[in-house]
């Protein structure tokens, strides 16, 4: 339990100095933070039915869409559905996601791509340690989709319809 705290107290061997033999971090909390997060813990039930409510509305609007569709869950466990993914057929749009994410921002949507991975960040160049084989592959096709715990049916339903609307024509543009 030492050990414990000294790492989450920053693992400084010499606290004048900061010396850190080990690599440490900052997990205390005020007394403020603490109670905000228990307040947060009693909501978490209707947080959690929320997201899954939200993200069966948006598998009801992307059902059948041939240019993306909504990232199953694993069906052997109650997922909080924290995040909704959208995987765009590659094959169909060739758009960067970069673009993708701009354009649906003029329109007020907010989205995100899945991640960057660590090894084409800056300081991590070339320090690729094991195979990556599907991480690239899900990087460049996954669009997070706007997943508060505020979000109305109705925004879900414009969100979609942007969406799906904005797919089409990089597909159709495609063609051209």
């Amino acid at each position: 339990m030492d050990h414990i705290r000294f790492l989450s107290t920053q693992a400084k061997t010499d606290p004048h100095y900061y010396i850190h033999n080990e690599i440490g971090y900052n997990y205390r909390m005020t007394n403020l933070q603490a109670s905000l997060g228990v307040a947060q813990l009693e909501e978490l039930p209707e947080f959690i039915r929320r997201k899954q409510h939200n993200y069966a509305c948006y598998c009801q609007a992307f059902e059948g869409f041939p240019l993306a569709r909504l990232m199953p869950f694993r069906a052997d466990i109650s997922s909080n559905c924290w995040f909704y993914s959208l995987l765009i057929d590659r094959s169909e749009i060739s758009a960067s996601m970069r673009t993708i994410i701009t354009e649906l921002e003029k329109k007020g949507i907010q989205t995100r791509a899945i991640w960057g991975l660590i090894n084409e960040q800056k300081p991590y160049e070339g320090e690729e340690t094991y195979r990556l084989e599907k991480a690239p592959y899900y990087a460049s096709r996954i669009l997070n989709l706007p997943c508060s715990t505020s979000i109305t049916e109705e925004e879900i339903a414009y969100v979609s319809r942007e969406v799906k609307q904005l797919l089409t024509s990089l597909a159709n543009n495609k063609c051209s």
